[in-house]
C-alpha cells in the first residue's frame, strides 16, 4: 500500500516536474520565435524605407540635394545684403527653388547670384516676391 502511494506521488511528482519543464521549453520558444519574428519585421521594414526615394531618385540624388540645399542657405546666410531675411530654398534633381518676400529689387537678384554660385545647381526658380 505504501509502495503505491510512493509510487503516485513520486509519478505527479515527475509529471509536474515535466510538464513544468515543458512550458518553460514552450515559453523560451516562442519568446524566441517572437524575437527573430520582431528581427525579420525591422529588418525587411529598413530595406523597405531605404528603397524608397520620391520620384524614383536614386539615394545618391536626394544626398546631393540635400547638400545643395545646405549651401545655398549657407550661401544665403553669409551674404550681408540679405541678412536677415527669411528665403526658403527647395532643391530636386539640381533644380532649386527660393521663396520668401524681400525690400529691395536688388535682393531678389543677389539671391538668385548666390544661389547660382553654388557648385551642382543646374537652375534657379527665383519665385521671392517684394514685401508691401
Amino acid at each position: 500500500m505504501f509502495y503505491h502511494f510512493y509510487y503516485c506521488m513520486q509519478e505527479r511528482f515527475l509529471s509536474r516536474t515535466i510538464y513544468f519543464h515543458l512550458t518553460e521549453v514552450i515559453a523560451m520558444l516562442n519568446k524566441s520565435r517572437c524575437l527573430i519574428l520582431a528581427l525579420v519585421v525591422t529588418l525587411c521594414s529598413a530595406l523597405l524605407v531605404s528603397c524608397y526615394t520620391p520620384a524614383g531618385r536614386s539615394t545618391g540624388e536626394v544626398v546631393d540635394d540635400a547638400s545643395i540645399t545646405t549651401q545655398v542657405k549657407t550661401s544665403l546666410l553669409a551674404n550681408k545684403l540679405l541678412e536677415g531675411i527669411a528665403i526658403s530654398v527647395k532643391t530636386f534633381s539640381g533644380e532649386v527653388t527660393l521663396t520668401g518676400a524681400v525690400d529691395t529689387p536688388e535682393q531678389v537678384s543677389k539671391a538668385s547670384e548666390v544661389a547660382y554660385s553654388v557648385r551642382g545647381v543646374k537652375k534657379v526658380n527665383n519665385l521671392i516676391t517684394m514685401k508691401k
